[in-house]
């Protein structure tokens, strides 16, 4: 009978091996799940912590638009809408934080609330704008501003109610990692539930002077070189190498302007001769005022001219001072 040593050498041998790779991969998936355990952590516990800078600002900016509502009696129109737009911003930029950070399985469910919370604010916040002009401005029906307040209070009422499941979500999330608690708040504070009426809120709009709209820009000239007389209301200009005129243009209205076209005529009456320059001021802020300045105007000695300095501006309270005239002659060389 024949016997093969060779094969019972080899066959412990053989187990040897596999008990080892079995071993090895048992080892390297323990290692790989340990470190996508560490992995998720991690991910949990950033995600947590930029949510909980988010719902932060989400806080201060749900005080300051309760303070905005209950302060716009003393706010002049375009404070009140600079005022939503940078709680806005902010709103968006807070969101934008957070949306950039990965969500962990873990915190998925708790994530989707939150997003549905800050999104429902920030579009609420967005919206008050709009609201508060249609309420205020007298050719809108007085509807349409109870109608889109109605609309933004509802959208700070479904943020506030997703965000009250979050401390439920987060507590389980919170006892396995040692996590503090997120504030807590909300848009609508149930202690000024009036603020949010849209109808009691769009009848206190209509009565708030400073909210209605108003337009006023208005127009000052200085020349160069000043007159040296005048005769039968005609300015007299000595002679010059050159004729300048800086237009300042002021905005004393509520409101920003924009594009406004500064336009200077130059006129013989009953002549021909007619030039015209212009140039545009692309925001006036409210309260400011800004220069423009025509320089080397083409005049000769001895006609009569008249200039004309022109700010056309829509819904105007003055029309009459965004309008300067000036007639008068220059006097020949030595």
């Amino acid at each position: 009978m024949a016997y093969n040593s060779y094969t019972t050498y080899r066959s412990p041998r053989r187990r040897r091996r596999t008990v080892l790779l079995v071993f090895l991969t048992i080892l390297v998936a323990v290692f790989a799940l340990a470190v996508r355990s560490r992995s998720e952590q991690r991910d949990v516990l950033d995600f947590v912590a930029v949510a909980r800078e988010t719902l932060g600002e989400h806080r201060e900016i749900a005080t300051q638009a309760a303070t905005l509502l209950l302060d716009l009696g003393d706010l002049e129109r375009q404070v009140v809408l600079d005022r939503i737009a940078t709680l806005h911003s902010r709103a968006l930029a807070a969101n934008a934080n957070l949306a950039a950070i990965p969500v962990a399985p873990e915190v998925a469910v708790l994530a989707g609330f939150i997003t549905v919370a800050t999104s429902s604010w920030t579009n609420a916040v967005g919206s008050l704008d709009e609201a508060f002009l249609a309420a205020v401005d007298e050719d809108q029906d007085v509807t349409v501003g109870e109608r889109l307040l109605a609309s933004a209070f509802e959208e700070l009422k479904v943020g506030d109610r997703a965000y009250g499941r979050v401390a439920e979500l987060l507590a389980p999330i919170s006892d396995e990692h040692s996590l503090d608690a997120f504030p807590v708040f909300s848009y609508i504070d149930p202690a000024q539930i009036n603020l949010y009426d849209a109808v009691l809120t769009a009848t206190r709009l209509r009565t708030f002077r400073l909210l209605q709209e108003f337009r006023d820009v208005a127009v000052s000239v200085s020349v160069d070189p000043l007159p040296v007389s005048e005769q039968n209301g005609v300015a007299v200009f000595p002679f010059a190498d050159t004729f300048t005129a800086s237009v300042v243009v002021s905005n004393n209205g509520n409101l920003s302007e924009l594009n406004l076209v500064v336009t200077l005529t130059l006129a013989e009456p009953g002549g021909d001769f007619v030039f015209t320059v212009s140039d545009v001021i692309e925001e006036l802020k409210r309260g400011e005022s800004s220069t423009v300045v025509f320089v080397d105007l083409p005049l000769l000695a001895g006609p009569l001219y008249e200039a004309v300095v022109e700010v056309p501006t829509v819904n105007d309270s003055d029309p009459k001072s965004n309008i300067w005239r000036l007639l008068f002659r220059r006097n020949a060389g030595e």
